[in-house]
């Protein structure tokens, strides 16, 4: 590590010593040639000034001195002796097309993505290359009606795939889409544009996908971020809430007994009274196979689909409203649908980043720093449709 950056480290971890009142220590190891370390932290103590340490601000900045240094950071005092190893330093590509597509095209997108980790996971034993990059697709559909596999016959359950080639097995699991029913699913014949009937293998039930509205699919493989099924939907869910709340709405919150992200958006008539149900702004779908997860969100961001999901009992939920982050009172300065799309889809993006490094650094500190346990994305990065699909003929 550098003179100038070992002084910066230096400064950064008096920050928090100062903030603890704990006089600390620090030394920095590189990584090369170091698989593991261990380190024996001085009880429940470690772990609660470990996790105060992280939270703070100057943890940040440190984290990437130690990201681009590759290094391990020992921090030592009376009473405390913490290691914070990252070892699995990864990148994610980020792809967000612009433009309106058919929500057929999106999804070939995402069953390329699948498949090159399930390829690459059924011959990584005998590949010398490392794993394809993490990757978010963000875009907005022409409007379509999905359902989940609840929906699907039981002759298309995904266990009943027998194609070897990993990117036929996931088309073969679905019937073909319907015809759109331009007289039921068109809200007025000033609207040209009428709505499709896509099946879907992700969880839940029948959601609708258009214009106003940002759909965020995560093609990740869960074993080698370190996450359960569980965490994944919760990190989707809270990835939701760091964005709305970086646009000041007011009231979102997450329901114990249905997945996505709700908004009060009425005070209750009396104090005393009962609150009153909330709306619902971004619908949580997902599938998984051999831990690679593909679909993900649909945050509602403008009006426009509220006409559409009218027509329909979304997500199974009789009752149950929904509502968009302009309805919530959030206005967009862009010109454009586009710039306010693809400022949404980044902020998530971070949001999302931000997510998976605190999971990391939290596991780096309960786990004792156990080099298999500390993931960080270090960099994100876009890609193009090309690049995807060009990845096809590689």
């Amino acid at each position: 590590m550098s003179v100038e950056k070992n002084m910066q480290m230096k400064a950064c971890v008096y920050g928090f010593s100062t903030y603890l009142g704990v006089k600390c220590s620090a030394e920095a190891v590189a990584l090369e040639g170091l698989h593991k370390i261990q380190v024996k932290p001085s009880g429940g103590l470690a772990r609660r000034l470990g996790r105060t340490i992280i939270q703070h601000s100057s943890f940040a900045a440190l984290l990437k001195i130690l990201n681009k240094s590759r290094s391990i950071l020992i921090l030592r005092s009376s009473s405390l002796l913490l290691s914070f190893i990252f070892h699995r330093i990864m990148r994610l590509a980020h792809l967000h097309i612009p433009n309106l597509i058919p929500f057929a095209h999106a999804s070939h997108l995402q069953q390329i993505l699948v498949s090159r980790l399930l390829a690459y996971k059924k011959l990584h034993v005998t590949s010398p290359q490392p794993p394809p990059d993490p990757t978010i697709l963000t875009f907005t559909p022409f409007p379509v009606y999905t359902t989940g596999r609840r929906h699907l016959p039981s002759s298309t359950s995904p266990t009943g795939a027998t194609s070897t080639n990993p990117h036929q097995a996931l088309n073969a699991n679905l019937p073909k889409p319907l015809h759109p029913i331009r007289h039921l699913l068109t809200p007025a014949a000033s609207l040209p544009a009428c709505a499709e009937f896509h099946p879907t293998l992700r969880g839940g039930q029948t959601t609708y996908h258009g214009p106003g509205q940002l759909v965020i699919y995560t093609i990740l493989d869960l074993q080698r971020l370190r996450l359960g099924p569980r965490q994944h939907i919760q990190l989707l869910e809270r990835s939701v809430l760091d964005v709305l709340a970086s646009y000041g709405v007011q009231g979102a919150e997450l329901s114990q007994m249905n997945p996505g992200v709700w908004v009060c958006t009425s005070q209750p008539r009396s104090p005393s009274g009962p609150k009153l149900p909330s709306k619902k702004i971004a619908a949580v779908g997902v599938h998984l196979r051999r831990n690679i997860s593909s679909y993900g969100v649909g945050l509602n961001v403008t009006e426009e689909p509220m006409w559409f999901f009218r027509q329909i009992v979304a997500c199974g939920l009789e009752g149950r409203e929904a509502t968009s982050m302009v309805g919530c009172g959030v206005r967009f300065d862009g010109k454009t649908g586009d710039v306010t799309m693809m400022e949404v889809a980044e902020r998530f993006v971070n949001a999302f980043v931000s997510q998976v490094n605190e999971i990391g650094m939290m596991r780096a500190v309960d786990n004792c720093a156990q080099a298999d346990d500390g993931v960080q994305i270090e960099e994100v990065y876009n890609i193009e449709e090309r690049d995807v699909l060009e990845a096809i003929v590689k």
